[in-house]
């Protein structure tokens, strides 16, 4: 199953992330819905060029952890892969 989440922030920058997940309950639960919000935030503030770069970087809620870690810790406690597919970033100061 594919998931969209967004987020805009002060109408200057928003972002449109794509999750692919296994199990289709698990994009029910609070749990993946929080993930995938934080992603969102995390790809607004950290400017991440590519999922692989995003995987790399220090999470934005814990900073002791990279994001690659949160999303195997998430996958782990719903018992489903997780992916990041695709993201976009729009910043409307970049011309």
């Amino acid at each position: 199953m594919r998931y969209i989440e967004s987020y805009t922030h002060k109408c200057r920058v928003g972002v449109l992330l794509e999750l692919e997940v296994a199990a289709d309950s698990a994009a029910e639960s609070d749990e993946f819905r929080q993930l995938a919000r934080d992603l969102v935030l995390q790809i607004a503030g950290g400017r991440p060029k590519s999922p692989s770069e995003l995987l790399g970087q220090p999470f934005i809620k814990d900073p002791e952890q990279l994001v690659s870690h949160r999303l195997y810790v998430i996958s782990t406690l719903l018992k489903t892969p997780i992916r990041i597919t695709r993201f976009v970033r729009y910043d409307a100061e970049i011309a």
